[in-house]
Protein backbone atom coordinates (compact mmCIF):
# COMPACT_ATOMS: atom_id res chain seq x y z
CA UNK A 1 0.00 0.00 0.00
CA UNK A 2 1.62 3.58 -1.24
CA UNK A 3 1.60 6.83 0.96
CA UNK A 4 -0.24 9.29 -0.82
CA UNK A 5 0.65 12.05 1.50
CA UNK A 6 4.17 11.29 0.69
CA UNK A 7 5.28 14.01 -1.88
CA UNK A 8 3.82 16.53 0.63
CA UNK A 9 6.50 15.84 3.05
CA UNK A 10 9.49 17.93 3.12
CA UNK A 11 12.80 17.68 1.04
CA UNK A 12 14.96 16.90 3.27
CA UNK A 13 12.85 14.31 5.04
CA UNK A 14 12.16 12.26 1.55
CA UNK A 15 15.95 12.32 0.82
CA UNK A 16 16.33 10.66 4.40
CA UNK A 17 13.65 8.08 3.22
CA UNK A 18 14.64 7.41 -0.15
CA UNK A 19 18.86 7.08 1.48
CA UNK A 20 17.61 4.39 4.10
CA UNK A 21 15.90 2.45 1.66
CA UNK A 22 19.30 1.43 -0.16
CA UNK A 23 21.41 -1.24 0.57
CA UNK A 24 24.36 -0.47 2.79
CA UNK A 25 27.40 -1.16 0.44
CA UNK A 26 27.71 -2.23 -3.22
CA UNK A 27 29.84 -5.41 -3.80
CA UNK A 28 31.71 -5.95 -6.86
CA UNK A 29 30.57 -8.06 -9.58
CA UNK A 30 31.70 -10.87 -11.64
CA UNK A 31 31.91 -10.12 -15.78
CA UNK A 32 32.42 -13.28 -17.54
CA UNK A 33 35.09 -13.46 -20.40
CA UNK A 34 33.77 -13.49 -23.66
CA UNK A 35 35.36 -14.03 -27.15
CA UNK A 36 36.14 -11.04 -29.53
CA UNK A 37 37.68 -8.55 -26.75
CA UNK A 38 41.61 -8.95 -28.16
CA UNK A 39 41.48 -6.44 -30.95
CA UNK A 40 44.22 -4.97 -33.13
CA UNK A 41 44.52 -1.55 -33.64
CA UNK A 42 47.44 0.87 -35.09
CA UNK A 43 49.30 2.60 -32.60
CA UNK A 44 48.74 6.03 -33.82
CA UNK A 45 44.62 5.78 -34.28
CA UNK A 46 44.65 9.00 -35.72
CA UNK A 47 46.57 8.40 -39.25
CA UNK A 48 46.79 4.55 -38.68
CA UNK A 49 50.20 4.93 -38.84
CA UNK A 50 52.65 2.72 -36.43
CA UNK A 51 53.25 -0.37 -35.47
CA UNK A 52 50.12 -2.72 -35.09
CA UNK A 53 49.17 -3.35 -31.21
CA UNK A 54 46.93 -6.10 -30.30
CA UNK A 55 44.93 -5.42 -26.58
CA UNK A 56 42.33 -6.56 -24.63
CA UNK A 57 39.56 -4.28 -24.66
CA UNK A 58 37.84 -4.88 -21.65
CA UNK A 59 34.72 -2.02 -22.67
CA UNK A 60 33.69 -4.92 -25.06
CA UNK A 61 32.83 -7.26 -22.10
CA UNK A 62 28.76 -7.47 -21.37
CA UNK A 63 27.64 -5.26 -18.80
CA UNK A 64 26.12 -6.02 -15.48
CA UNK A 65 22.23 -5.20 -14.86
CA UNK A 66 22.25 -3.35 -11.59
CA UNK A 67 18.67 -3.81 -9.93
CA UNK A 68 17.79 -0.73 -7.55
CA UNK A 69 13.89 -0.30 -7.49
CA UNK A 70 14.49 3.21 -6.42
CA UNK A 71 15.58 4.12 -9.88
CA UNK A 72 12.04 3.05 -11.62
CA UNK A 73 10.23 5.33 -9.07
CA UNK A 74 10.44 8.86 -9.86
CA UNK A 75 13.19 11.48 -10.74
CA UNK A 76 13.88 12.48 -7.27
CA UNK A 77 14.69 8.67 -5.96
CA UNK A 78 16.20 8.06 -9.26
CA UNK A 79 18.52 10.93 -8.67
CA UNK A 80 19.47 9.97 -5.53
CA UNK A 81 20.20 6.50 -6.38
CA UNK A 82 22.27 7.31 -9.14
CA UNK A 83 24.35 9.60 -6.64
CA UNK A 84 24.29 6.60 -4.94
CA UNK A 85 25.77 4.56 -7.30
CA UNK A 86 28.59 6.78 -7.97
CA UNK A 87 29.56 7.23 -4.30
CA UNK A 88 29.91 3.13 -3.77
CA UNK A 89 32.93 3.76 -6.81
CA UNK A 90 30.45 1.88 -9.63
CA UNK A 91 31.01 2.88 -13.20
CA UNK A 92 27.80 2.68 -14.52
CA UNK A 93 26.16 3.44 -17.59
CA UNK A 94 22.40 4.57 -18.52
CA UNK A 95 20.31 3.79 -21.00
CA UNK A 96 17.18 6.59 -21.42
CA UNK A 97 16.06 4.77 -24.25
CA UNK A 98 15.28 1.39 -22.45
CA UNK A 99 12.17 1.22 -20.78
CA UNK A 100 11.96 0.97 -17.49
CA UNK A 101 14.86 2.69 -16.97
CA UNK A 102 18.46 0.20 -17.52
CA UNK A 103 21.40 1.26 -15.75
CA UNK A 104 24.71 -1.43 -16.37
CA UNK A 105 27.95 -1.82 -13.99
CA UNK A 106 30.87 -1.35 -16.52
CA UNK A 107 33.76 -3.53 -15.71
CA UNK A 108 36.45 -1.82 -13.70
CA UNK A 109 39.54 -3.41 -13.92
CA UNK A 110 41.43 -2.67 -11.22
CA UNK A 111 38.56 -3.59 -8.94
CA UNK A 112 36.25 -6.31 -10.88
CA UNK A 113 36.92 -9.80 -11.26
CA UNK A 114 36.91 -11.58 -14.57
CA UNK A 115 35.22 -14.36 -14.90
CA UNK A 116 36.07 -17.56 -17.18
CA UNK A 117 33.14 -20.00 -17.80
CA UNK A 118 33.61 -23.66 -16.86
CA UNK A 119 30.55 -25.17 -18.47
CA UNK A 120 32.89 -26.07 -21.03
CA UNK A 121 36.31 -26.97 -21.74
CA UNK A 122 36.65 -24.99 -24.99
CA UNK A 123 35.68 -21.74 -22.80
CA UNK A 124 39.04 -22.17 -21.15
CA UNK A 125 40.99 -23.11 -24.51
CA UNK A 126 39.57 -20.18 -25.88
CA UNK A 127 40.54 -17.63 -23.60
CA UNK A 128 43.95 -18.95 -23.37
CA UNK A 129 44.42 -19.25 -27.38
CA UNK A 130 42.54 -16.23 -28.50
CA UNK A 131 45.22 -13.77 -28.23
CA UNK A 132 47.88 -16.75 -30.17
CA UNK A 133 45.23 -16.92 -32.87
CA UNK A 134 44.80 -13.12 -33.58
CA UNK A 135 48.30 -13.19 -33.54
CA UNK A 136 48.85 -15.90 -36.28
CA UNK A 137 46.21 -14.04 -38.43
CA UNK A 138 48.83 -11.53 -39.15
CA UNK A 139 51.11 -13.87 -40.68
CA UNK A 140 54.28 -12.83 -39.32
CA UNK A 141 53.37 -9.28 -39.55
CA UNK A 142 55.37 -7.37 -36.53
CA UNK A 143 52.74 -6.32 -33.63
CA UNK A 144 53.27 -5.14 -30.03
CA UNK A 145 50.83 -7.04 -27.54
CA UNK A 146 49.48 -4.91 -25.08
CA UNK A 147 49.29 -6.65 -21.31
CA UNK A 148 45.80 -6.48 -20.22
CA UNK A 149 44.89 -3.74 -17.36
CA UNK A 150 43.25 -7.11 -15.63
CA UNK A 151 43.90 -7.36 -11.97
CA UNK A 152 41.52 -9.95 -10.59
CA UNK A 153 39.94 -13.35 -12.37
CA UNK A 154 37.90 -16.40 -11.06
CA UNK A 155 38.81 -19.80 -11.79
CA UNK A 156 36.50 -22.53 -11.44
CA UNK A 157 38.34 -25.34 -9.14
CA UNK A 158 37.82 -27.79 -11.71
CA UNK A 159 40.24 -26.07 -13.74
CA UNK A 160 43.19 -26.69 -11.60
CA UNK A 161 42.59 -31.05 -11.20
CA UNK A 162 45.04 -32.23 -13.73
CA UNK A 163 46.01 -28.67 -14.89
CA UNK A 164 49.83 -28.10 -14.62
CA UNK A 165 51.14 -25.21 -15.59
CA UNK A 166 47.90 -23.84 -15.77
CA UNK A 167 49.24 -20.11 -14.18
CA UNK A 168 52.32 -19.87 -16.67
CA UNK A 169 49.43 -20.08 -19.70
CA UNK A 170 47.30 -17.56 -17.85
CA UNK A 171 49.82 -15.22 -16.94
CA UNK A 172 51.19 -15.51 -20.68
CA UNK A 173 49.26 -12.72 -21.55
CA UNK A 174 47.17 -11.05 -18.51
CA UNK A 175 50.52 -10.35 -16.49
CA UNK A 176 49.05 -7.57 -14.44
CA UNK A 177 46.75 -10.17 -11.94
CA UNK A 178 47.26 -9.94 -8.45
CA UNK A 179 44.86 -12.03 -7.19
CA UNK A 180 42.73 -15.12 -8.20
CA UNK A 181 39.85 -16.75 -7.02
CA UNK A 182 39.24 -20.40 -6.76
CA UNK A 183 35.11 -20.70 -7.36
CA UNK A 184 33.64 -23.96 -5.50
CA UNK A 185 30.95 -25.49 -7.15
CA UNK A 186 29.89 -23.16 -9.98
CA UNK A 187 26.25 -22.59 -9.98
CA UNK A 188 24.99 -24.44 -13.50
CA UNK A 189 23.10 -20.62 -14.36
CA UNK A 190 25.84 -18.96 -13.97
CA UNK A 191 27.50 -20.02 -17.15
CA UNK A 192 24.23 -20.24 -19.08
CA UNK A 193 24.55 -18.73 -22.73
CA UNK A 194 22.22 -15.98 -23.17
CA UNK A 195 21.57 -13.44 -25.59
CA UNK A 196 20.86 -10.83 -23.28
CA UNK A 197 23.82 -8.28 -23.62
CA UNK A 198 23.33 -7.79 -19.76
CA UNK A 199 24.43 -9.79 -17.20
CA UNK A 200 23.01 -10.98 -13.75
CA UNK A 201 24.77 -9.29 -10.76
CA UNK A 202 27.10 -12.28 -9.05
CA UNK A 203 29.24 -11.57 -6.43
CA UNK A 204 31.74 -13.65 -4.68
CA UNK A 205 32.28 -14.59 -1.05
CA UNK A 206 35.00 -16.00 0.41
CA UNK A 207 34.26 -19.39 1.88
CA UNK A 208 36.50 -19.41 4.64
CA UNK A 209 39.47 -17.05 5.99
CA UNK A 210 42.17 -18.46 4.34
CA UNK A 211 44.37 -16.82 1.85
CA UNK A 212 47.33 -18.56 -0.24
CA UNK A 213 50.02 -15.93 -1.34
CA UNK A 214 53.33 -16.57 -3.55
CA UNK A 215 56.84 -16.35 -2.38
CA UNK A 216 58.35 -13.98 -4.77
CA UNK A 217 61.86 -14.87 -3.31
CA UNK A 218 61.23 -18.96 -3.45
CA UNK A 219 59.07 -18.70 -6.53
CA UNK A 220 56.03 -20.78 -5.05
CA UNK A 221 53.09 -20.40 -2.93
CA UNK A 222 53.58 -20.90 1.09
CA UNK A 223 51.96 -23.22 3.03
CA UNK A 224 48.81 -22.17 4.68
CA UNK A 225 48.58 -22.26 8.32
CA UNK A 226 45.20 -23.76 8.39
CA UNK A 227 45.08 -27.73 8.93
CA UNK A 228 41.52 -27.97 7.21
CA UNK A 229 41.59 -30.79 4.61
CA UNK A 230 40.15 -28.42 2.05
CA UNK A 231 42.88 -25.81 2.67
CA UNK A 232 45.64 -28.18 1.85
CA UNK A 233 44.21 -29.96 -0.73
CA UNK A 234 43.64 -26.47 -2.42
CA UNK A 235 47.63 -25.65 -2.37
CA UNK A 236 48.33 -28.90 -3.53
CA UNK A 237 46.32 -27.53 -6.77
CA UNK A 238 48.18 -24.53 -6.66
CA UNK A 239 51.47 -25.83 -6.69
CA UNK A 240 51.09 -28.00 -9.53
CA UNK A 241 49.15 -25.10 -11.44
CA UNK A 242 52.14 -22.67 -10.86
CA UNK A 243 54.49 -25.27 -12.60
CA UNK A 244 57.01 -23.76 -14.42
CA UNK A 245 55.65 -20.08 -12.91
CA UNK A 246 58.06 -17.44 -11.98
CA UNK A 247 56.26 -13.94 -11.46
CA UNK A 248 57.91 -10.54 -12.41
CA UNK A 249 56.01 -7.17 -12.33
CA UNK A 250 56.53 -3.68 -13.64
CA UNK A 251 58.33 -1.43 -10.83
CA UNK A 252 54.93 0.47 -10.87
CA UNK A 253 52.67 -2.38 -9.84
CA UNK A 254 52.67 -3.60 -6.45
CA UNK A 255 54.16 -7.24 -5.92
CA UNK A 256 51.76 -9.03 -4.78
CA UNK A 257 49.95 -12.90 -5.93
CA UNK A 258 47.27 -13.79 -3.61
CA UNK A 259 44.41 -16.99 -3.99
CA UNK A 260 41.29 -16.92 -2.50
CA UNK A 261 38.88 -19.66 -1.98
CA UNK A 262 35.37 -18.05 -2.49
CA UNK A 263 31.22 -19.21 -3.75
CA UNK A 264 29.13 -17.32 -6.18
CA UNK A 265 26.37 -15.95 -4.54
CA UNK A 266 23.47 -13.88 -7.01
CA UNK A 267 22.19 -10.61 -5.89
Amino acid sequence: MGFSKFRCLPAELRIHIWEDSLPQKLGRPIYRWREGCWQLSPSDPNTGAGQLKLEFRHTLLHNVRIDLPQLCVNQEARAIALGWLQRQGATITVDPAQQPLTVAGVFDPMHDALYVCSGASEDYLNFILEPHERLEELDGQSVTTIPPAVRHIALARELFVNSAGLFHDIFHHFRHIQTVYVMEDVPPELDQQTRDKLQDWWELERTTGVSISWDFTRDRFTRPLSEAADDQRLWGLLNRASVGLRREFSPELQAVFEVYPVVAVRK
